[in-house]
């Protein structure tokens, strides 16, 4: 491939699957790289894999009219990408690999390896269709968009999270440095009441009215920019038990 390839966290699993099941099936959405990392393997395993994408409205009305020929036509080992506009190929898919097993077994023909590759949204019909008619001859992979962990091409490592780390985190409070309330100077008093605002049991936004005071614990970063295009905001340190207590 070329230096512009993304490796993905799947390639592994899909290297465990190639050659040990008849036909492999990635699901995911548009534009995810179901087809690029199949590219890659054909690169890596230095193999020749026919390809044909469903997208063609006259390969898909072949596909769909005489699957039978259809898959004649390509060959094996065969990539079929968007495979589900076509779900009546699974039958006969079926077929030639049921074909290729019998050939192997009685000696007739060479050891059964990867014959397709299957790419599609993960829709229920198309899961449905494959679990009845590919049972015990498909290995299944989920593929989702590119995570940051891919793009930075950061290691694969399992995150266990320590309960007691997470125990001892605090949330930053911030308050707000202008005046968000009406105050009466000469009342001294805000006419903004004291309100509090939780998310579950957590306290994200509480106010002070008599001591014009507004603090802010937010609870995400599209949240805390939220409040912050209605002013200046300071981050302070504060008590965790007067955060649970004192609203």
């Amino acid at each position: 491939m070329t230096t512009n390839y993304i490796h993905r966290t799947i390639e592994n699993k899909l290297e465990e699957m190639y050659g040990n099941f008849p036909s492999i099936l990635i699901t995911g959405s548009r534009q995810s790289g179901k087809s690029t990392v199949l590219q890659y393997l054909t690169t890596i395993k230095n193999t020749n894999i026919n390809e044909v994408s469903l997208d063609d409205l006259n390969e898909r009305t072949l596909a769909i009219e005489d699957p039978e020929t259809f898959l004649r036509t390509h060959g094996v080992p065969l990539i079929i990408d968007e495979f589900q506009y076509a779900p009546n190929l699974l039958s006969y898919i079926k077929l030639a690999i049921d074909e290729a097993r019998k050939n192997e077994m009685f000696g007739n023909g060479k050891k059964v390896g990867t014959l397709y590759y299957l790419t599609g949204s993960q829709v229920f019909e198309t899961m449905e269709n494959i679990t009845e008619s590919l049972a015990g001859r498909v290995g299944i992979i989920d593929l989702f968009p590119l995570s940051t962990r891919e793009i930075y091409n950061l290691p694969e490592e399992v995150f266990i999270p320590d309960i007691n780390i997470i125990k001892k985190k605090k949330p930053l409070k911030y308050e707000y440095m202008d005046n968000l309330f009406e105050y009466d100077s000469q009342t001294r008093s805000a006419s903004l009441e004291d309100l509090c605002f939780f998310s579950g049991n957590r306290l994200f936004l509480g106010t002070v009215s008599h001591e014009g005071l507004c603090s802010l614990f937010p609870n995400n970063n599209e949240m805390k920019s939220g409040f912050f295009k209605l002013g200046k905001w300071q981050k302070t340190e504060y008590d965790e038990e007067e955060h649970i207590r004192i609203w």
